[in-house]
């Protein structure tokens, strides 16, 4: 008698066989890992550099598309980073994840610009608060941090200046009950 405590793993879909087939064709060995997650979503692991063939494959290739990129963003692992694309296709519950690994000395993943101009702020973000290079990004400025800003807030490594004119207290921001509580305590 199965365990009833243990989650039953999850069934590939006819349509997310077909799929995970047709990315398996076009990448072979460079296909590092096809499952699902626990919401049922289609998830690929891929190296950064074949993201656009992926991408391009789910977009341009597969019928009907998987056409809306609703979401990318950075993840920094320990040895490895990476870039997530969330694309769904529209008027369904059909999801794919991409998850484009890069290494962490010297992260860069293709700009999904190309396919996606959705993606310009994203990517942005990514390079600004992770410093993963999104190459061949039309504009690789800063979108969120001052210009003079030094390393990437969101890595795990990163730490945070003690004295920075941007990370002062603001009196008219902060919370008024804070200080009173604290003097409160103060005087038993």
């Amino acid at each position: 008698m199965p365990d009833a405590a243990a989650p039953a793993e999850p069934i590939f879909s006819p349509e997310q066989q077909a799929v995970a087939l047709r990315a398996h064709d076009l990448l072979g060995a460079d296909l590092l890992a096809v499952r699902l997650d626990a919401g049922g979503a289609l998830v690929f692991e891929i190296p950064a550099a074949r993201n656009l063939d992926l991408l391009a494959l789910l977009k341009n290739e597969v019928d009907p598309p998987v056409s809306y990129l609703s979401d990318l963003h950075g993840i920094d692992g320990d040895t490895m980073m990476a870039v997530v694309y969330h694309l769904f296709r529209p008027g369904t519950a059909f999801e794919v994840t991409v998850r484009a690994l890069t290494p962490r000395a010297r992260p860069s993943v293709p700009s999904a610009m190309p396919l996606w101009h959705g993606a310009w702020w994203p990517e942005r973000e990514v390079m600004e608060m992770y410093g993963i290079e999104m190459a061949g990004h039309p504009d690789p400025r800063k979108l969120l941090l001052p210009d003079d800003w030094q390393g990437f807030p969101l890595r795990k490594d990163y730490v945070y200046p003690l004295e920075h004119p941007y990370l002062a207290p603001d009196p008219l921001h902060e919370n008024p009950i804070k200080p009173v509580a604290k003097a409160a305590s103060e005087e038993q």
